[in-house]
């Protein structure tokens, strides 16, 4: 049975732009054990291709100079000419699943602000707050699917 896939990418050696790893790691401890996987990377790359081919839907948490969290839905749409690099966005990488596998599943992308970029690994006192609004998002709307589904399943 597929299951949520959550990635959480940033450079955890850059201050807040380790926000989308912390956050993944936060609802990683909320969700029941085995509800969704749970991927933190420093990039985003081909390798996950087959990661993303398994999954129900797939989340997608980075850090961002928005203000506060936005939550976006995505759609496959390869980059010219990137395809076969070492890095991709997460709509080049969903294009990547769908040439590779046929499909690729729902996606959204949760991008939280993000304050200061440099050296350390260390969050901002701000950056903590906005990855508990990014882990709290994304475990109820999980939480909410899974019950969603046992109601659907007690129904028939």
């Amino acid at each position: 049975m597929k299951k949520p896939l959550i990635i959480g990418y940033g450079n955890p050696l850059r201050g807040d732009d380790a926000l989308g790893i912390r956050a993944a790691e936060k609802i990683e401890l909320l969700l029941p054990p085995r509800t969704a996987t749970v991927i933190t990377c420093q990039q985003l790359t081909p390798e996950l291709a087959s990661a993303i081919a398994e999954a129900s839907e797939v989340w997608f948490l980075d850090a961002g100079l928005e203000i506060g969290v936005r939550v976006t839905s995505l759609s496959p749409a390869a980059a010219p000419g990137r395809l076969l690099t070492h890095y991709h966005s997460p709509e080049s990488l969903l294009a990547f699943t769908q040439d590779l596998y046929g499909d690729a599943p729902p996606a959204k992308l949760v991008v939280g602000s993000a304050f200061q970029f440099g050296p350390g690994e260390r969050l901002s006192e701000r950056a903590c707050r906005v990855v508990e609004e990014m882990a709290a998002v994304v475990a109820e709307s999980l939480a909410g699917h899974s019950t969603r589904k046992a109601v659907r399943s007690s129904a028939v």
